[in-house]
C-alpha cells in the first residue's frame, strides 16, 4: 500500500469512532495497527519478467581466473604469448579512433562498431558479412592461425561483439583480454601508432551458426517453452520508458525476461568480469537445459552476455540475436511488449 493510502486508510479509520477523552488513546491504537498493516501488505508487486539481483562482495578486487578454453586472458598470459616468436598475435583496440590515439595496449590496432557493421539492410547494427571480415582482418595482420586478442574500456562490451562475429564465422582463436584498457598497468600503454603487415586470412574452422539467432528463431521462441529470450538492456530501454537512437518502437520482445549486462561486470575490480561464483548466481534461475536466446539493442551487450553465458558460465545452447531491437522494432507487423 502506498503512502497516501495509507494516510487515507487512518482518516477514515478515525472518522469512525467520535473524539472524546475516554476513546482518544483507542483511535490512536487503531490508527497504528492500520499503519502497521498497510506496511506489510504486499499490494506493490514487482515485474515477473526481472531477474533478481544477488548481492555481492563489492570488496573483492582480486581478478577471477579463467582458463583459455574460456576465451578469456589476463595480461600475464599476454606477455607470455608475446615472448614466443613463434606465435601470431594481433591485438586489436575496439575503441573510437580519438581514443585509441590517447593511449592503447602497445602493438594494438584499432577498428570501431561502423568497421564491422553491414550497410546492406535498411537499419543499422547488422554483422559485417563474412567475406568482408576476413578481407578487414587480413588488413589488420591476422592470418588463420593468429591469435586475435580484443579489449576496450567497458568492460569487453565492444570487444565481445567482435568475438562473437569472428567466433561464429569460424575463427575460435580469440580472446577477451580481462578488463580491457582498464584493467593494464603503465608497461602496457602506448600512444604509438602500429604500422600492421597485410596478410591473407580466411576463416580455417566451420562456421558457428548455433551462436547467431534471427528474427525467424525469435517468432518461434515466442511459442516454444523450451526456449528462453533474455533482455539485457537498461530497465528503462525495456520497459519502453526510452526509445535509443536507431530503433523505431519502444518496449521489449514479448515472453523475455530482463536482466542488465552491466551486472556481470566488477566495475570496481577494474572492469574486469565477475567471479565464476557471483556469475553463476546472477543467472541461477535460468535453467542450462534451455535454449537462451539474448538480445539488446543491437546485438553489441548481448554479445557481452552469450560470451558469459556460453564461455564463463558453460551454457550450451546460448545464441545473440544480431538483428536485436532494432530489427525486431523496424518490422511493423511484430509484436512488442510494454510495462510503462
Amino acid at each position: 500500500m502506498r503512502p497516501h493510502e495509507r494516510s487515507e486508510l487512518i482518516n477514515e479509520l478515525l472518522k469512525l469512532i467520535p473524539m472524546t477523552k475516554f476513546n482518544y488513546k483507542y483511535c490512536l491504537v487503531v490508527a497504528w495497527v492500520a499503519v502497521l498493516f498497510s506496511c506489510t501488505s504486499p499490494t506493490e508487486k514487482k515485474t515477473t519478467t526481472e531477474l533478481p539481483i544477488p548481492i555481492t562482495d563489492s570488496t573483492t578486487v582480486v581478478e577471477t581466473t579463467y582458463s583459455l578454453n574460456q576465451n578469456i586472458i589476463n595480461y600475464q598470459q599476454l606477455a607470455t604469448w608475446q615472448k614466443d616468436t613463434t606465435t601470431s598475435i594481433v591485438i586489436i583496440d575496439v575503441r573510437p579512433d580519438s581514443l585509441y590515439q590517447k593511449g592503447h595496449i602497445k602493438g594494438a590496432v584499432q577498428l570501431w562498431r561502423p568497421d564491422i557493421e553491414s550497410v546492406h539492410y535498411p537499419y543499422k547494427g547488422m554483422m559485417l558479412e563474412k567475406e568482408d571480415v576476413e578481407a578487414l582482418m587480413g588488413t589488420l595482420g591476422a592470418t588463420a592461425d593468429s591469435k586475435i586478442v580484443l579489449y576496450d574500456d567497458n568492460g569487453n562490451v565492444d570487444a565481445a561483439r567482435l568475438w562473437w562475429i569472428l567466433t561464429t564465422y569460424g575463427h575460435l582463436n580469440s580472446y577477451l583480454l580481462n578488463g580491457g584498457i582498464q584493467n593494464a598497468s603503465k608497461m602496457f600503454v602506448s600512444q604509438a601508432s602500429t604500422s600492421p603487415i597485410p596478410q591473407v586470412f580466411h576463416f580455417s574452422s566451420s562456421e558457428q551458426p548455433q551462436l547467431k539467432a534471427t528474427k525467424q528463431d525469435l517468432l518461434h521462441a515466442l511459442t516454444d517453452t523450451n526456449t528462453l529470450i533474455l533482455d539485457c538492456r537498461t530497465t528503462e530501454e525495456f520497459i519502453g520508458k526510452i526509445i535509443k537512437k536507431n530503433a523505431f518502437r519502444a518496449g521489449h520482445i514479448p515472453q523475455a525476461i530482463h536482466l542488465n549486462y552491466t551486472h556481470t561486470i566488477a566495475y570496481e575490480n577494474k572492469y574486469c568480469f565477475k567471479s565464476n561464483k557471483d556469475l553463476a548466481k546472477l543467472f541461477k534461475h535460468i535453467s542450462k537445459h534451455k535454449k537462451i536466446i539474448v538480445y539488446c539493442q543491437s546485438g553489441v551487450r548481448s554479445a557481452h552476455t552469450t560470451f558469459v553465458l556460453y564461455k564463463l558460465l558453460g551454457f550450451p545452447n546460448v545464441a545473440n540475436y544480431d538483428g536485436s531491437w532494432i530489427e525486431w522494432s523496424y518490422d511493423q507487423t511484430l509484436p512488442i511488449a510494454k510495462e510503462v
